[in-house]
This record gives structure tokens, C-alpha cells and sequence, in this order.
């Protein structure tokens, strides 16, 4: 077993790494993220800010020895989810053609309080004595038979190669590690001269900033399509994530998004995040309750077939509707007056009828829709 120290959004604490067959993998639960760039790995819409490292007085660092590693490193921009109470740091090595949620990695440490609300970054070394937590499990950082050894970077291509990224996620009771958002750096580091020096995002330059914050536009019911209005200031890319009570819904990753019968008095949110080659920055949408959709409406009127006739069985084909309908009701009438108890899809004459129009009411209905109410043509009874 291995130990590491280090420190995630300020907070200087132990972490105990499991051996290496069983290192955590945590880019299996990472979102779908780019293939063609380690230097900016939120493409994908998934990542919710940049990290920063620095140095025990408090002082933001963008490189330094290996064997010095920084004090802490703090996340921009708050990264969590309500009830998230730990943060937790993540090494990734670059591998390029392929996706970055398939990238080998391992758990660097974790915080003992998440989030830090006040006195950043300067003292809150002060939470763990980091002198004796060193003395029992010295942080190497990526010096010596640490990370690279275990995942080194062996991309051919030159712009790829000895690059390591860093991703902050944010966990909570009963909440695993949050694969929609996390705050993200990259390295590189050269062993030849035992240093390290941070190129995403890019030193003394400028990420994107949030110009309007995120809105959903459009019909918010059932059927209809909403788009994320959002806009940025410096961003070459914008990427968009929905979210369904919170969580990303699978495949909705364009600027509009057509809402679905699941979507159905659930909070809806959608994600847009800017970026360029110096960073990144996200707006998220307040939540928006979906209504039901339009009625359904028939394509075919339903029918009745069968003698009418006293004991004869009279049946309802209940047509065809749009959208499709998923169950029906029914409800016999005697003329304008419904049969009290005729709710099947078939009905038996009575012998009292003779003369009488029975017709019936069919209810298309569907989740998420309103439903759609056709009668049929009366037929008359004989003898």
C-alpha cells in the first residue's frame, strides 16, 4: 500500500492509494470528453472551472521542483452539488485517439471538508500539522517511482507527450463522485530536470467569461423543443450538457433539446460551458418544471363494428393517434347520456335499446401528454 499527502480546495489531508492492480479508475465515471487536445480537456461541456495550485504563504504557482509540490490547489469556481461535503484530486494521463473518460488514472488525495467558505487560501494549512503528515507518508508529487511510473505518458505525438491532468470531483453521503462537473489543470512535468510547470490552463493568459448566464428558451411542455441561451465573452468553443433533476440525461449535448414524455414535471436544466486554449467557464440554468404536451389528436377516428342488434356484442377500434398513444378508455353513451358501467372496449345490446344510437368516447392517452378524446358515429339498434 502506498500513502500520499496533498490537498484539495485548501484542505491539507492523508490519502491512503490502493495497490496497483486495484488503482481507482476514475475516468470511468467522467462524461465524454475530447480526443483531440489534453491542453483543454472540457470540450465536452463537462468540466465547471479551472484549478489552481499554490504555494504554502498563498501564493497561486505555475510550476516549481518535483519534489516541492504545492501546498494545496483550489478549484475557481464552487464545483459541487448540494450536499457534497468532499473533495476529491485525480491524476489522468493524456493519451491521445482516445476519449478522455477511457484515460489510465489514479486518486492523488482527498479533502476532509468540502467546501472551504472562508479564510482561502492563506491559512488554511493550519488544519493539519503538513510537517508530521509529511514525515509519515512523503508526497513526492510526480517525483521519483510516483504517477508517471505507474501511468506514463508514452504518446509518440510531441505536443502530447509528458502532460498529466489534474480534475477536482466533489462527492457527498449517499452522492458518488460528480461525472457531470469537475475543475481541471494540465502539467507537464520533465524528469530529466526534476521540475513541473502548468500549461492549462495557460499562465497569465485569459479564459472565457459568462457574457449572459444560462437560460431555457421556448415552449416548456412535452413535445417541444427548448434551447440554452447563454453567451460568452473569449470562448472559441461553446458546449452544452441538459440535465433531469439534476443528473445529465444521455446524449443531450446540443444547443436545443427536444423535451420528452419523461421529461414530464421534472426539473430541467441545461449547461453551457465556454472555453478556449487558457481555460474554461460554465452557466447552468435555474430549473424549469416541464408541462404536459398537446392533446393527442386522432389520425384515424375510431370506429365501432359488429350487428347492432339486442345480445349482439358491438367493439370499439380505437383508431389511430399522434402521437402514439400507449393505453385508451372507454365510455358507452345511449344517445347523449352515458351508459353508466359501459367503460370496456365492447358492449353488449340490450334488448331495451331497439331504436336507440350507441356510440362510444375513446381517451387516447400517453405520459407526458394531454390526452386526446374522440367519440365514434353513433349506430342505430334494430330488431
Amino acid at each position: 500500500m502506498k500513502q500520499r499527502v496533498t490537498v484539495v480546495l485548501g484542505t491539507v489531508v492523508a490519502a491512503t492509494l490502493l495497490s496497483t492492480a486495484s488503482l481507482v479508475a476514475a475516468t470511468t465515471v467522467m462524461a465524454n470528453a475530447t480526443t483531440t487536445s489534453p491542453f483543454d480537456p472540457s470540450l465536452s461541456g463537462a468540466t465547471q472551472g479551472t484549478l489552481a495550485f499554490y504555494d504554502g504563504s498563498g501564493n497561486v504557482i505555475t510550476g516549481g521542483n518535483l519534489g516541492a509540490e504545492p501546498a494545496f490547489v483550489k478549484a475557481n469556481t464552487d464545483t459541487g452539488r448540494g450536499g457534497d461535503t468532499l473533495g476529491s484530486l485525480y491524476a489522468y494521463t493524456p493519451q491521445k485517439g482516445v476519449l478522455a473518460a477511457n484515460w489510465p488514472g489514479e486518486i492523488l488525495g482527498a479533502s476532509t471538508t468540502y467546501p472551504i467558505t472562508s479564510g482561502a487560501p492563506s491559512n488554511l494549512l493550519n488544519l493539519l500539522n503538513k510537517a508530521q503528515a509529511i514525515a509519515k507518508a512523503p508526497f513526492l508529487w510526480f517525483a521519483g517511482d510516483e504517477y508517471p511510473s505507474l501511468f506514463p505518458n508514452n504518446n509518440t505525438d510531441a505536443a502530447w507527450q509528458d502532460l498529466y491532468q489534474l480534475r477536482l470531483y466533489t462527492s457527498g453521503p449517499g452522492q458518488g463522485l460528480d461525472a457531470n462537473r469537475y475543475a481541471s489543470a494540465t502539467i507537464a512535468v520533465d524528469a530529466g530536470a526534476g521540475t513541473w510547470s502548468q500549461v492549462y490552463p495557460v499562465p497569465g493568459a485569459t479564459a472565457p467569461t459568462v457574457s449572459t448566464p444560462a437560460s431555457i428558451t421556448g415552449t416548456k411542455r412535452v413535445g417541444f423543443e427548448v434551447m440554452c441561451d447563454a453567451a460568452f465573452t473569449g470562448a472559441t468553443l461553446t458546449a452544452y450538457k441538459w440535465l433531469r433533476a439534476g443528473t445529465a440525461i444521455t446524449g443531450a449535448t446540443s444547443i436545443n433539446y427536444s423535451l420528452l414524455p419523461a421529461d414530464y414535471d421534472k426539473n430541467i436544466q441545461c449547461r453551457a460551458t465556454g472555453s478556449n486554449l487558457n481555460g474554461s467557464v460554465s452557466t447552468t440554468s435555474p430549473q424549469v418544471k416541464i408541462g404536459k404536451g398537446d392533446a393527442l389528436v386522432p389520425t384515424t377516428n375510431p370506429t365501432i363494428s359488429g350487428i347492432p342488434k339486442p345480445g349482439k356484442v358491438l367493439t370499439t377500434n380505437p383508431g389511430a393517434w399522434t402521437p402514439a398513444a400507449k393505453s385508451y378508455k372507454y365510455q358507452w353513451f345511449k344517445g347523449k347520456n352515458a351508459i353508466s358501467g359501459a367503460t370496456s372496449k365492447t358492449y353488449t345490446v340490450l334488448s331495451g335499446q331497439v331504436g336507440a344510437k350507441l356510440s362510444c368516447k375513446v381517451t387516447a392517452i400517453k405520459t407526458g401528454y394531454t390526452n386526446g378524446v374522440k367519440k365514434t358515429a353513433g349506430v342505430t339498434i334494430v330488431a
